[in-house]
């Protein structure tokens, strides 16, 4: 599994690459399922084989020591940061249950609240089965046009399922700990949603360029849970103010179908290959040596 599933985030992680060579916000859809995959590849393993060379009977494959001690050193890994995500997650209830709410805003069936924690310096969208805005202690103070972008920016990660998606990409990240493509791609997905979340707040009438002093005047460090979407991320920050001043259009529907599905056919084939392999078997060495000693003339 970890070898087929590195072979496929390098050809996923390159069309999302040329996908995004000029624009950096196209087919987050593409990410996003390549993110899910990787999640469910030891699932994906689980498929029908279809054997494609004959296998030996006489030979039972047993794992080298240097596997052994591999497969080890990859469950170490993945459970650190499994357990890495649980404490995130428990720390954003931390988080909500020394916050203060200020108010709760409709969203179909459920609510989102609207919360100040003094420990924050920037707000965050976060939550995903009891979806929050946590907003720094003095937003009282902010002037009525700064609260209405920023509090649009948050619910659009809410509507967007991102904090969601964040905590997918965590597992992923946790699953693949060794494969540096995984963490790109997740990191590659993040910068995708707040360039897609500012395009929304754009769209709803907030003019760019008060938008985008207001990511640059919000832009501070700050510590956040994996599971957590911040407003201004500084390592995105400037392309995103670029993005806002010079907007271009994305890739047509039917080129992102079209990708979806050619990732989805290269990882559902990819497992179906690497379970053929594992159960094809090597020629015995001692029938090698065998053939390779017997006479090719045994007539003469």
């Amino acid at each position: 599994m970890p070898l087929t599933a590195i072979v496929f985030s390098l050809i996923a992680s390159l069309l999302v690459w040329l996908c995004g060579r000029r624009d950096t916000v196209r087919a987050p859809q593409v990410t996003a399922v390549t993110i899910t995959l990787l999640l469910a590849f030891p699932l994906l393993s689980l498929l029908p084989k279809f054997a494609i060379l004959p296998a030996s009977e006489d030979v039972v494959s047993r794992p080298s020591e240097i596997g052994k001690h591999l497969q080890v050193l990859w469950i170490s890994g993945a459970a650190f940061l499994s357990l890495r995500v649980f404490l995130a997650t428990l720390a954003i209830e931390r988080w909500r249950s020394a916050s203060r709410l200020i108010e709760s805003i409709p969203w179909g069936r459920r609510e989102i609240e609207v919360r100040s924690l003094a420990s924050i310096q920037s707000p965050v969208a976060a939550g995903v089965l009891r979806p929050v805005v946590l907003v720094p202690e003095n937003w009282a103070s902010w002037p009525d046009d700064v609260r209405q972008m920023v509090l649009a920016h948050e619910l659009a990660h809410h509507r967007r399922f991102d904090p969601f998606w964040r905590s997918l990409g965590a597992m992923a990240c946790a699953l693949h700990w060794f494969n540096p493509l995984v963490w790109w791609l997740v990191r590659h997905h993040a910068v995708q949603a707040e360039f897609a979340c500012d395009a929304m707040v754009i769209r709803e009438g907030i003019k760019a360029p008060c938008y985008a002093s207001v990511l640059c005047d919000l832009a501070s460090s700050q510590s956040s849970p994996i599971p957590a979407a911040a407003l201004s991320e500084r390592r995105s920050l400037a392309q995103r103010v670029h993005r806002l001043m010079h907007p271009s259009g994305g890739i047509s529907p039917a080129l992102t179908a079209l990708l979806i599905a050619a990732i989805v056919l290269a990882a559902i084939g990819m497992a179906v290959l690497q379970r053929a392999n594992q159960s094809s078997s090597p020629v015995p060495v001692i029938e090698v040596q065998t053939r390779l000693s017997a006479d090719p003339f045994p007539g003469n």
